[in-house]
């Protein structure tokens, strides 16, 4: 838009277009930019910008009729890399008018050296030639054969940032996500919906704590690949698919905890599902968990050093508090568990989004002075009163939480849903799940954000306040948008298989002949539908009609119109046969070819029509 502008402008100050070396200069200054603006033109976003500096220098230096061409399929291409970025409905219908648009500009550029016809008949006319194209641009979408990997398999740059998930915490992480309401995945299950109590979905295992973030261990690539430990687990499963939005990490995400999982390319030693690259586009898998298990009984040395390490020094009041619990309860691991526990729940701490600032040793701002905050703020402090107390520990980060539909069968998890919680290692039991932020707040995990922040969630996005009134159009926009992932980003190999083999095409042979057949009735119609656009455009007008009836009239007159003559011609002849009616005559011819080949004037209309019927009924009893 900006360049049609610009473009404009200098059409106005009588600029037709640029000196070459101008021009030059410009596509290596913008070569330049480019490169030194991410490193390379390959991938999506260079070449991207790369592409729509060439489009904007090229209507800069359009003059000709094929210049305009060019930049019109150029525009053509360039509408075609939004998908690049986001295939979401808004973008779509954007799309949709871009190619009209451009498909008008195409059709202005047709009629050089013809009479122009109006601006609303050609935007009218580019819009019908899209739509018309729209149901074989459906049937080549379900038939054409899908390879493997999503509708737009282009890599996303790996430094496009993304606000969402992370793979590491610090204290004010999670804190942020809850001011959003952007959707991380959608969940449809089988059968039976886990109560709010068991909706945690496992995301990343923490064990590195510096002082100020928590990480993962560093798990070489073979460990990374091999299966997770086997476990023992109770028969209450769900099964249930996962369609997770893009947030550029490899984690995804599955009810604790997953069982068996299809679609997801890793399940590590920590029980961590995750992804071959990062996730970039609208993804599913399938899953099934069962909320009740016990995992490693036995743990290895190292993982029992790993989960008792702590930096060398930092929080002192922190580790004499825990160490004051280990002479206390030796050997009674449950019973430390179960004293942090209730020193959150009978001391005033707080479950806020506005934890205020704290000091060098945060821990211990946090658990002896401020004692307001998140999450992320009672995970940290209970793994690390655990560690310091000789209990191996770590952090597990993902979602909890999520909301049915009404509008339809899926549960929808927010970003607002994110967060942290622990897991302690007690031997002959295992890793055992313990959130001491439901010793606080046991409406967050019950209830969710809302419910648990009380007077505080008017600070939250209207979504997710049950008395906004734009709530149930929220979720309906929701519905729309979850069938739009499912039934087209989500159109896979798979899912265009199980589609045409409801209608009998379970072969390739089959979905060909089928392809073939309905594209020739697509091409019959849309040829049949051209046909009778050029009969309607022959059909009489009310010009062309009241032009016929004065020639039938001239003809009982033995003064028929020649084939090859043209209206004025005929006029002329006329006017000699028919001195006293001349003037009539002349302006009928001339009117005639002015509003049949020219801009239609209604006022101008109606009097040739006048005129004809005069001329009629004077000649006629003349």
């Amino acid at each position: 838009m900006m360049a049609l502008l610009w473009r404009g402008i200098l059409l106005n100050r009588g600029v037709v277009s640029f000196s070459r070396w101008l021009l030059i200069g410009l596509v290596i200054a913008c070569l330049a930019i480019v490169v030194l603006s991410y490193g390379g033109v390959n991938g999506r976003d260079p070449g991207s910008a790369l592409l729509v500096s060439m489009l904007v220098l090229k209507l800069c230096e359009a003059k000709t009729y094929r210049d305009g061409m060019v930049v019109v399929l150029l525009g053509y291409f360039v509408a075609a890399v939004n998908f690049l970025f986001t295939q979401s409905i808004p973008t779509a219908l954007w799309m949709l008018v871009q190619v009209i648009l451009i498909t008008f500009v195409m059709m202005q550029l047709q009629q050089q050296g013809r009479v122009s016809l109006p601006l609303p008949q050609l935007l009218k006319g580019a819009s019908r030639y899209v739509l018309m194209a729209l149901p074989l641009m459906a049937i080549l979408f379900a038939l054409f054969p899908r390879i493997p990997g999503p509708l737009w398999g282009l890599p996303t740059e790996s430094n496009s940032a993304r606000t969402g998930f992370s793979d590491s915490l610090s204290l004010d992480n999670f804190s942020q996500l809850a001011l959003s309401g952007a959707v991380a995945f959608r969940v449809q299950f089988d059968g039976a919906v886990p109560p709010p109590a068991e909706r945690y979905w496992r995301g990343v295992v923490l064990w590195r704590y510096d002082g100020s973030t928590w990480r993962g261990r560093d798990l070489d690539q073979e460990k990374a690949r091999s299966k997770a430990p086997r476990f023992d687990y109770q028969d209450t499963t769900y099964r249930y698919q996962v369609t997770l939005e893009p947030h550029s990490e490899q984690t995804v995400f599955g009810l604790d905890m997953p069982i068996k999982h299809d679609g997801v390319h890793f399940y590590d030693a920590d029980y961590e599902l995750s992804m071959e690259r990062d996730v970039t586009q609208v993804i599913q898998y399938r899953a099934e968990s069962a909320p009740r298990y016990r995992i490693q009984t036995q743990l290895p040395y190292d993982q029992i050093q790993l989960g008792l390490s702590l930096p060398r020094s930092g929080n002192p009041q922190s580790r004499a508090l825990a160490q004051r619990w280990r002479r206390e309860y030796a050997e009674q691991p449950q019973k430390i568990i179960e004293t942090a526990l209730q020193r959150f729940r009978q001391q005033p701490y707080y479950y806020t989004l506005r934890p205020p600032p704290l000091g060098q040793h945060s821990l211990d701002d946090f658990l002896f002075n401020t004692k307001r905050g998140f999450c992320e703020h009672y995970a940290s402090s209970f793994v690390f009163l655990m560690r310091a107390a000789g209990i191996p520990a770590r952090i597990i980060i993902g979602y909890q939480g999520g909301e049915m539909n009404p509008y339809d069968d899926f549960m929808t998890v927010r970003q607002s849903d994110a967060h942290a919680w622990a897991e302690v290692w007690i031997e002959g039991s295992g890793w055992v799940r313990i959130d001491p932020t439901a010793a606080v707040a046991p409406d967050r995990i019950e209830l969710g954000v809302e419910d648990a922040l009380g007077l505080e969630s008017g600070s939250l996005p209207f979504q997710f306040r049950s008395d906004s009134l734009l709530r149930d159009v929220v979720r309906l926009w929701d519905a729309v948008d979850n069938r739009w992932n499912q039934w087209v980003l989500g159109y896979d190999s798979d899912f265009q298989k199980d589609f045409l083999e409801r209608f009998g095409l379970d072969s390739v042979r089959k979905i060909v002949i089928t392809l073939f057949v309905l594209f020739g009735l697509t091409l019959a119609a849309v040829l049949l539908w051209g046909l009778r656009s050029v009969r309607s455009s022959r059909r009489y007008s009310d010009v062309e009609r009241d032009y016929r009836r004065f020639c039938d009239t001239m003809e009982k007159r033995q003064l028929a119109r020649w084939p090859h003559e043209g209206a004025e011609d005929y006029a002329e002849r006329l006017a000699r046969a028919l001195p006293q009616h001349a003037a009539l005559i002349h302006f009928i011819g001339k009117t005639y070819n002015r509003l049949e080949y020219g801009t239609l004037d209604e006022a101008l209309a109606e009097r040739f029509h006048n005129a004809c019927r005069r001329a009629r009924q004077e000649i006629k009893t003349g």
